[in-house]
């Protein structure tokens, strides 16, 4: 049977995270849908492809074309998951915290260890921010381009992928100044718990 870690000395009794509450998982749903909402409506992507193809390598035919896509597509895929899961695990580290990092599934984790509250709502949105900055940086500067195409790809993925973040991100944003987190695996499952002061 699961059971709840035990309070640290003036917290109060632990409370589920809610990391697995269907309101998360709409949320972040929700925040992919309008990331690639966002990209079809600003940056309509065949164009910009089309546009970078010829300028990288002059004129291009469809396969061609296509296959610049395709290549593109899981590159920024791979490139933005590595690059996000790499800000996470900095983050924590930066921070004190001797986080665990895997790429399959991706995720950084921090078992077992108080995390205070500020430095968990750093760790979470920190990739959400520089990732997109950076994207966003690219695709202004280098408009057109294949590195643009690319960049979007990233920020579309980054976006998506930073849902469940931006919600643990709000989760904490209410709970009160001291609180502090803890993450533990039990029967197999990874649940984490807050503890408010007292």
């Amino acid at each position: 049977m699961k059971s709840a870690p035990d309070s640290p000395d003036g917290f109060s009794e632990p409370e589920p995270y809610g990391e697995d509450s269907v309101y998360k998982r709409v949320s972040s749903a929700a925040v992919g849908l309008t990331a690639f909402g966002l990209l079809v409506i600003f940056y309509p992507v065949q164009e910009i492809a089309s546009s970078a193809i010829a300028d990288s390598i002059g004129e291009a035919t469809p396969l061609i074309d296509s296959l610049f896509v395709v290549l593109t597509i899981p590159s920024g895929l791979m490139l933005t998951v590595f690059v996000h899961e790499n800000i996470h695990y900095a983050a924590s580290r930066l921070m004190g915290y001797d986080p665990e990092i895997s790429y399959l599934p991706p995720r950084v984790t921090n078992d077992y260890q108080f995390m205070r509250r500020r430095d968990s709502m750093i760790s979470l949105i920190s990739p959400f921010i520089l990732v997109n900055l950076a994207a966003g940086l690219i695709i202004w500067l280098e408009s057109g381009s294949l590195v643009s195409l690319t960049a979007m790809v990233c920020f579309v993925v980054n976006t998506s992928s930073s849902g469940s973040d931006i919600f643990g991100f709000f989760s904490l944003l209410r709970r009160p100044k001291g609180t502090v987190v803890k993450t533990v695996v039990q029967e197999g499952a990874r649940e984490s718990f807050v503890f408010e002061p007292k």
